[in-house]
């Protein structure tokens, strides 16, 4: 949609470092805009053919295979200050709310972003069926789009404090921005969604993902809006923003910075947004979505 690549494209443009934006429609796959920013100049389409730690929005994967392995939204689950795996210490971020700390409903745990419910999931959960799970939410290389695109990278053979790492979205899992608006788009529509730029010739279903499983995923992300990392949000015009923030840490000592991402779905839209420096995803992309979703309301209308 040209309005919509616009709007895209003009927000990405605004910012100092590497930042893209991927808009999908949930209900048959198109891809409504796919923007690309690089200050320095690059050609790359980093939206849709660079990989990077997804960061916390990769839980909601993980949190299929989760959902897959007993769990309901409103499982009462541990998330503790620390947790260690095979020597390995892993928190929450810096200032992760108190109160969010012990025993909650998993719903609660994923809108607070806990990481240590996730690391300490690694014995529950094998790699293979969070590799499977990311195939069901989309992060399918082998379903093209039409132009060169990859969707990411889930390994199905990590283990121990590697594995515990990926399942919140560090270690090794890498994905594009369009993947992870292809995860968010599926989630929306309730089954595997296969994006495309022009409308493929025969129709492009999913069968991995069921609609119990997007409405489940879709519990998990109300709050992230209403008390969790994208409080400080300004309500949005049209229906419930359902989101999930994440935050990878990248570089090495001193030169540690973070890749900052947010995806959402609201109502026949999905999105990805990704700033390869930045703060945190609620507070450094969360002004973006907010920008974004706002003008999308008003090209798309309600």
């Amino acid at each position: 949609d040209p309005r919509m690549q616009d709007l895209a494209q003009e927000l990405v443009d605004d910012q100092d470092v590497t930042a893209s934006l991927v808009a999908v429609r949930p209900s048959d796959g198109g891809i409504l805009a796919s923007a690309s920013h690089n200050p320095d100049g690059g050609q790359v389409e980093h939206a849709t053919q660079s990989t990077y730690a997804p960061g916390s929005t990769f839980k909601v994967v993980s949190a299929l295979a989760m959902l897959r392995d007993g769990l309901t939204p409103d499982s009462q689950v541990s998330c503790p200050n620390s947790t260690v795996v095979q020597g390995q210490e892993f928190g929450n971020v810096p200032g992760y709310p108190s109160e969010y700390v012990g025993t909650l409903p998993f719903r609660d745990a994923v809108a607070a972003s806990c990481n240590t419910l996730f690391a300490a999931a690694y014995d529950d959960v094998t790699s293979e069926e969070v590799a499977q799970a990311a195939l069901d939410l989309g992060l399918d290389n082998d379903m093209g789009i039409g132009v060169p695109a990859i969707k990411g990278s889930v390994p199905d053979d990590s283990e121990g404090n590697l594995h515990a790492a990926n399942l919140f979205g560090q270690g090794e899992v890498e994905a594009s921005v369009l993947g992870m608006a292809t995860v968010a788009a599926s989630i929306g529509a309730g089954q595997t969604v296969h994006p495309h730029l022009a409308v493929p010739d025969e129709p492009r279903e999913g069968e991995g993902l069921s609609e119990e499983e997007g409405e489940d995923l879709l519990t998990l992300m109300t709050d992230t809006v209403s008390f969790g990392t994208l409080e400080s949000m300004e309500e949005v015009p049209g229906e419930h923003v359902y989101a999930k923030t994440g935050t990878a840490e990248a570089g090495d000592g001193d030169d540690t910075y973070a890749h900052t991402w947010v995806i959402a779905v609201q109502g026949d839209l999905a999105v990805a947004i990704f700033l390869e420096e930045g703060e945190f995803g609620g507070s450094t992309n969360g002004p973006l979505l907010h920008e974004f979703l706002s003008g999308a309301h008003d090209i798309l209308g309600s």
